[in-house]
């Protein structure tokens, strides 16, 4: 008898022993869905950084045409203009704008060189040289054909005009050339500011996601949608729970607009202005 008792309480708690298994395993993952589109739009994160970055292109873009404009002067000249327009505060604006002026007249000077190799040209030519000014955008045909055009027009020009206008080419390469070393250098900084921005945006998501994640005891979250060049493809078709809302709402509770601009760099001298070359 007492051993069919033992047997039978064993036998119990056998039977106990699964539902304690099933207890005691972990609940399954809850699944949280997030459109990224909607927080995109519904973020002012994202719309100061827009405004930030508009601002930080145009700046730069006008940084460049102050530095084109100076392509008429002397490398010299073009150093001491790249010098002074990029301080912070311009230390000498009267030369500035001495150069500036200087820069507009030489201009002005190449200008009315380059109509009198135009007028040396047959009406043909001359409507095939306009023709390849207004092509937006050179090929080495298209180059190779308007140097073809202006050497056919300078040879009629005198030889002090010759003389003029060669120097003129002679130091407007060698400040282009300077000019292109400062574009790629701004499209440098461009690229990595633009990087700088989009990680800073997705850092203060994912941060979003998480914490919103956590407070809900949601353990995976998917994005609603999935935006190709195609367009946008909607990857979730039912059920999760939707915490979009939740996460636009701690984003913008939370936002500073000063985690858009970059740490401040330690302080340095002005940086040397690249040479012609």
């Amino acid at each position: 008898m007492k051993s069919l008792l033992r047997f039978g309480v064993l036998a119990a708690a056998l039977a106990v022993f699964p539902a304690l298994l099933v207890n005691a395993a972990p609940p399954p993952p809850s699944v949280g869905i997030v459109d990224v589109d909607a927080v995109d739009h519904d973020y002012k994160g994202f719309t100061e950084a827009q405004t930030y970055w508009n601002s930080y292109q145009e700046q730069r873009q006008n940084s460049y045409a102050a530095l084109a404009a100076g392509q008429y002067l002397l490398p010299a000249e073009f150093d001491e203009l790249q010098r002074l327009s990029q301080q912070k505060v311009v230390t000498n604006q009267a030369r500035l704008d001495e150069l500036n002026a200087l820069a507009k007249k030489n201009e002005e000077a190449f200008n009315a060189l380059m109509d009198k190799v135009k007028a040396n040209l047959s009406p043909e030519d001359q409507a095939r040289m306009e023709q390849l000014r207004a092509t937006p955008q050179y090929s080495q045909d298209t180059a190779k054909e308007m140097d073809e055009l202006v050497a056919k027009g300078k040879d009629k020009l005198s030889d002090a005009d010759k003389a003029s206008l060669q120097a003129m080419e002679d130091n407007q390469g060698k400040v282009l050339a300077t000019i292109g070393d400062i574009v790629d250098k701004l499209r440098t900084e461009m690229d990595a500011e633009k990087t700088r921005l989009i990680k800073v945006l997705t850092d203060q998501m994912d941060a979003a996601i998480a914490k919103v994640a956590k407070d809900q005891n949601i353990s995976i979250v998917l994005n609603k949608n999935l935006t190709t060049q195609q367009g946008s493809q909607q990857l979730v078709l039912w059920g999760g729970t939707d915490i979009t809302e939740k996460v636009v709402k701690f984003m913008n509770d939370s936002f500073k607009p000063e985690i858009l601009t970059p740490p401040a760099a330690p302080a340095a001298a002005t940086p040397a202005p690249v040479k012609p070359k």
